[in-house]
């Protein structure tokens, strides 16, 4: 099993030793979900970023001012 930052730094090459094997493999649709996985998990971090950064905002006696 190949790792899958491997396959996406040489896609080509896997891709065409796949051919040479007489194997199938959608490659091009490995590395497609593989962006897709590590731009959802950027956005997941973004938004716990904002929840732990309104948490911590929370946390203690208000000021008038912001009542």
């Amino acid at each position: 099993m190949l790792d899958i930052k491997y396959v996406v730094r040489n896609s080509r090459e896997v891709s065409q030793n796949c051919e040479h094997r007489n194997m199938t493999a959608d490659v091009a649709g490995i590395v497609a979900a593989y962006e897709a996985r590590n731009a959802a998990i950027a956005e997941m971090e973004e938004v716990r970023q904002q929840i732990n950064s309104n948490a911590k905002s929370m946390r203690g006696p208000m000021e008038a001012e912001v009542r």
